[in-house]
């Protein structure tokens, strides 16, 4: 490897790190008792990087927990977007919020210049054209992403004025759909597929060359991205850059070190690298495996799901079958019963499934009722017979033979009445012990039925978690191939045999690599030698360093805070239909 080449690729990894760290929320400790300003820069670009619209969402961590809280800040149209406490502006962009002790979410826009420009060009078979007349076009694509950094201060280093740029680490990343764009190629990035995309993703650090004096012929730091592939139908897509200035922070811990202590921290600092290189290899080897079990644990699952569901699918075929014959015995029960209600005389509605109860009940208590006058009817007919009695002894002339005759005739009826009742109860009991059986037939059947739509949804689910834990097991193996590749580390032997397979459906390609002395290298072991080439970069160093501690917000900041600032810019798709 060149000059400086060694690095400036501690330098490149830093930069991945620090904004990896930076997208989760972790940040460096803060200061003691000191209100922090967290800035985050949305930027809405055209598909060209055009700028459209900025955005800038502040976060003030009112760390004292302070009633008031001075800040400064050129955003216009400013709202609180987590909170109702107020603020009041005065002279130079001041806002003081009323904070009762709480943190400050707010959120504004800027026409102000960005400290990174970035234009991105396009070309079919070597012709520029436009994202718009590109669309629908075919042929071989070049995609270019230039980064200009405009955000720098004057130092002095050696007695001389040096203009020292901030050192922005632009990360950016393109997702290519393999149907419309293949033979990918990325020049300054990688390459990662899935078998239906490619992800490239690329890093460039614009000014850094400037800052620290390396000549270009000894070693080019990537200030630019190029993706080239072959296109069909090619409709640009929508871009994402993170862009941080954090590498350069960590790197070395105070600002008043003599040349020598600087060296001895970047090299401990490469030290710090190697140990983080080791977890991420051990992480990702554990996210592989894992993924693996939950793979084969979903594949269990997803039979026994389809043997349930198959199983009542089958059995619900039978419902319809079920309930038929439960009312056709049913009817069949009710004609037996009209018919013999009929016979004994009884004038009774037709029965159905649907009023035999109603029906039945309303001639019981009918029957109950004559059975009830009659037996009344006959008591009085018995008194009567006694007084006729009394009278006949009495020598009395009245004749009892018509009454008697009336009450033995009522007596027959009495006695049919109650047979009837005895049997009409009967009858009934029997029906609403079938109707019990019937309705209880149908709840199955009905439940049968969205247990079976039920198991349905659920097959369908453990098909598509069977997909995504397929995906997922080979991300996995991609992921931790892809960083052995990266770090120059080497799996066990196991986890070698089971990443064979994997490999035949995911492949992770790395882009094109150094001119000279970097291929077949992993990041381990050039770092393992980067901290001995140093010679005239420590001022520069710490330059650079301080330059970009300095740089704490884009929209403004009061001096009493500690504050950082990240980017984050999106450029647009352009598709037929726009």
């Amino acid at each position: 490897m060149k000059k400086y080449g060694k690095i400036a690729v501690a330098l490149s990894l830093s930069a991945v790190l620090a904004g990896t760290s930076a997208a989760t929320g972790i940040c460096a400790t803060e200061t003691n008792e000191k209100i922090k300003k967290d800035e985050m820069v949305y930027v809405l670009a055209g598909a060209d990087g055009s700028v459209q619209k900025v955005i800038v969402s502040d976060w003030l961590k009112n760390v004292p927990g302070d009633a008031t809280i001075t800040d400064r800040s050129e955003l216009v149209d400013i709202e609180n977007v987590k909170g109702d406490e107020s603020f009041t502006a005065g002279e130079d962009n001041a806002l003081v919020w009323d904070a009762q002790g709480n943190d400050i979410y707010y959120q504004g826009t800027t026409d102000k210049e960005l400290p990174v420009e970035i234009a991105v060009s396009y070309k079919l078979d070597g012709e520029s054209i436009s994202p718009e007349e590109l669309v629908g076009k075919s042929g071989k694509v070049t995609i270019r992403f230039d980064y200009t950094n405009k955000q720098y201060e004057e130092v002095e280093i050696d007695g001389q004025k040096e203009k020292i740029y901030v050192p922005f680490a632009m990360l950016t990343g393109a997702l290519l759909d393999d149907d419309t764009f293949t033979n990918a190629e990325v020049t300054n990035g990688k390459l990662i597929g899935d078998g239906a995309h490619t992800i490239a993703i690329g890093a460039a650090f614009p000014g850094l060359q400037e800052d620290l004096k390396i000549p270009e012929e000894e070693f080019e730091i990537p200030d630019y991205l190029e993706i080239t592939g072959d296109a069909e139908n090619f409709e640009p897509c929508m871009t994402v850059t993170f862009a941080t200035n954090e590498l350069i922070n960590g790197l070395v811990s105070e600002t008043d070190m003599d040349e020598a202590d600087i060296e001895g921290a970047l090299q401990e600092s490469v030290g710090e690298l190697l140990d983080a290189m080791d977890q991420l290899e051990n992480g990702a080897g554990s996210l592989a495996a894992g993924a693996g079990d939950l793979d084969n644990g979903i594949t269990s699952l997803q039979e026994g799901v389809t043997q349930l569901s198959d199983g009542l699918t089958e059995l619900s075929g039978s419902n319809d079958s079920l309930n038929e014959g439960a009312a056709q015995v049913f009817e069949t029960l009710l004609s037996t019963a009209n018919e013999q209600i009929a016979a004994s005389g009884l004038d009774v509605p037709e029965l159905t499934i649907e009023n035999y109860a109603e029906t039945l009940d309303k001639v019981i208590a009918t029957l109950n009722t004559d059975v009830k006058l009659g037996q009344a009817f006959g008591a009085i007919m018995g008194e009567g017979d006694a007084q006729a009695d009394a009278a006949e002894e009495d020598n009395a002339q009245a004749s009892v033979t018509e009454q008697q005759a009336n009450a033995a005739g009522m007596q027959a009826k009495l006695a049919a009445a109650q047979e009837g009742i005895e049997a009409l109860t009967e009858l009934k009991a029997s029906l609403d012990s079938y109707n019990t059986f019937y309705l209880g037939l149908q709840s199955y059947t009905a439940g049968v039925a969205k247990l079976g739509e039920g198991a349905s949804n659920l097959k369908t689910g453990a098909d598509d978690l069977k997909d995504g834990a397929d995906q997922l097991s080979a991300g996995a193996t991609q992921l931790y191939d892809g960083i052995l590749t990266l770090t120059g580390g080497e799996a066990p032997q196991d986890k070698q045999e089971d990443n064979a397979a994997a490999k035949a459906d995911t492949e992770l390609s790395d882009s094109a690599e150094s001119e000279e002395g970097s291929e077949g290298q992993g990041i381990k072991e050039l770092l393992e030698t980067a901290g001995t080439d140093f010679d005239g970069l420590t001022a520069r160093l710490l330059a650079v360093k301080e330059v970009s501690e300095n740089y704490q917000s884009f929209a403004g900041i009061d001096e009493s805070m500690s504050g950082q600032v990240r980017f984050i810019y999106r450029t647009d798709s352009v598709n037929l239909s726009k």
